[in-house]
């Protein structure tokens, strides 16, 4: 993980590829990080030639993480995490179900 998402004494717990649903019409492919202290997705360099856009947000402003199911099941499931202000972020992960048990024991 590049230094500038990691800050002094924060360590990286977990990693893993993922793709992050950017807006209605693009998901970008990248790397999500869990920190001590945060939850980070870094887009591949391609997509970030590309306005991919990296995310971040503190762990105490996550309120939940969970499973969204799109369209009653026909697409790929994902990661949802919805923070304190109401907005939510979607994930495609692999291994879906251990990656939210994973997220729910350190938020």
């Amino acid at each position: 993980m590049e230094d500038v998402w990691t800050s002094a004494g924060e360590q990286t717990l977990w990693s893993c590829l993922a793709n992050r649903t950017q807006n209605a019409f693009r998901s970008v492919g990248g790397k999500l990080y869990l920190t001590s202290h945060k939850l980070s997705f870094v887009a591949h360099q391609f997509d970030s030639n590309f306005l991919g856009q990296n995310w971040s947000v503190e762990i105490h402003e996550i309120k939940s993480v969970d499973l969204q199911d799109l369209f009653g099941g026909g697409l790929r499931k994902r990661l949802r995490v919805e923070l304190s202000d109401g907005t939510v972020e979607l994930f495609v992960v692999n291994q879906l179900d251990k990656v939210i048990a994973l997220l729910k024991q350190h938020i």
